[in-house]
């Protein structure tokens, strides 16, 4: 597995939902047994502290993110989607489902994010 795929594969999902910091510390305990896992039932050898590894490349790190803020980052840039683009069918459902009586930015918590994950009488 590459850095890139180890990267991708949780980058759609925190894209879109906020994910528990249990869960974010739990994929980055993943990626680092990755990097620094077992061989032949040895522990590899840490060879660089996994602070140096999240710097960025251009000061020989690897641009290993902090997950719970990349979350936050990516959520953010959605928000600044339903801010900038109000006739996208994105805004539209989202407005109609979340803040049809006010602006994003006066919306309440939603405890369901779904209609699926809601009570319904």
């Amino acid at each position: 597995m590459s850095k890139q795929i180890s990267k991708a594969i949780p980058t759609y999902t925190i894209g879109c939902l906020k994910i528990p910091l249990g869960l974010c510390h739990d994929i980055e305990a993943l990626i680092k047994k990755f990097w620094w896992g077992q061989k032949s039932g040895r522990r590899k050898i840490h060879w660089v502290k996994w602070d140096e590894l999240k710097k960025s490349k251009v000061v020989g790190g690897m641009r290993f993110r902090d997950l719970a803020l990349y979350n936050d980052s990516l959520l953010a840039k959605q928000a600044w989607r339903l801010l900038q683009n109000r006739s996208s069918l994105f805004y539209k459902v989202f407005k109609a489902r979340f803040f049809p009586n006010c602006s994003i930015m006066e919306a309440k918590d939603s405890k369901g994010g779904s209609y699926a994950l809601e009570e319904h009488t």
